[in-house]
């Protein structure tokens, strides 16, 4: 396999995916079922079922190399089942140079390890190197296609739900949908090529869905938004209060006109009262001077001294 920098460029149809198993401690069943490989990865139960599976797929006679740490004094031991040629499809990335699996050895591997935990198997980085786009074609078909297909679609579910995470932890702070949209993105991830799952995670939502989802507002949106419903409510319980003075001045002004209309009528009553006691008084008056002036005898006096009230008691009437 040629060496990095000349595998060509991508106007010669070169095409590089990254694959990065990250190892687990693989000791106890719980483990091993719970571990996810990330998007861009080969869906397997480790780095050496990824190996065995596409060893299997193509090559000749080509040794594989594995290291084991089966406990914490980081001891070393060597696997070298043999397994078909590799080399056109598969090298291994140590820090920035890429090696061959013929070039592998326990020095090398055994530099991944960066963790005091015990690793069961410690390879940390594959690249795939397709030097044409008919050798991307031949392995998808190969390889990848029926590996997706295997145990009834479950590492294609596995695949979709990654996409699906990896989505929501990059894009749910600026979109919002349904759950439903969000799983059909992650498929139409899937189903493009591994090199182009990254990419396409980090872009907004295909033509065909983005109508689907709509815009997260920002939280000085959301801070806005609180201020303006605040300030409409001051404003309609101000209008309210308005409008109510308004009522209670008109309510107000009704009672002061009945009130004057009120202090006329008691001022009319009043005055007619003591226009008709003056005119009582008058009419008694001309009365007892009829009396004085006719002096009539004693009998008829008496009788209209009884029928004549005293003006006192006028008085009092």
């Amino acid at each position: 396999m040629p060496p990095h920098s000349e595998l060509g460029s991508e106007n010669e149809g070169v095409f590089r995916i990254k694959l990065d198993p990250y190892v687990k401690d693989f000791q106890n069943q719980q483990i091993r079922n719970s571990t996810q490989l990330p998007v861009g990865s080969i869906p397997c139960n480790g780095v050496t079922d990824f190996v065995e599976k596409v060893w299997q797929q193509y090559g000749r006679k080509t040794s594989k190399e594995v290291i084991r740490n089966d406990d914490r004094s980081l001891e070393m031991s060597e696997e070298s089942p043999q397994f078909e040629d590799m080399d056109k499809f598969i090298r291994f990335r140590k820090y920035n140079r890429y090696m061959l699996p013929s070039e592998l050895s326990i020095t090398n591997l055994s530099t991944f390890n960066k963790s005091d935990a015990p690793i069961v198997t410690v390879i940390c980085k594959y690249s795939f190197n397709l030097v044409q786009k008919e050798d991307w074609s031949d392995f998808q078909q190969k390889f990848i296609l029926p590996q997706q297909q295997d145990r009834a679609g479950a590492p294609t579910n596995n695949i979709v739900t990654d996409i699906e995470q990896r989505l929501h932890i990059k894009w749910d702070a600026e979109l919002f949908s349904q759950g439903a949209n969000w799983y059909s993105w992650a498929a139409y991830i899937a189903s493009l090529p591994l090199y182009e799952h990254d990419s396409n995670i980090l872009r907004p939502p295909p033509p065909h869905l983005v109508n689907r989802f709509t815009t997260v507002p920002t939280a000085p949106s959301l801070r806005l938004q609180t201020i303006h419903a605040s300030t409409m409510a001051y404003s309609n319980s101000i209008t309210d209060i308005k409008r109510e003075i308004e009522l209670l001045k008109a309510e107000n002004n009704a009672v002061l006109e009945l009130a004057a209309a009120t202090n006329i009528k008691a001022q009319q009553t009043s005055n007619r009262i003591t226009n008709l006691i003056d005119k009582l008084g008058g009419m008694i008056g001309i009365t007892n001077g009829f009396v004085t002036s006719t002096r009539p005898d004693t009998s008829t006096v008496g009788i209209f001294a009884d029928r004549i009230p005293d003006i006192a008691d006028v008085d009092h009437m």
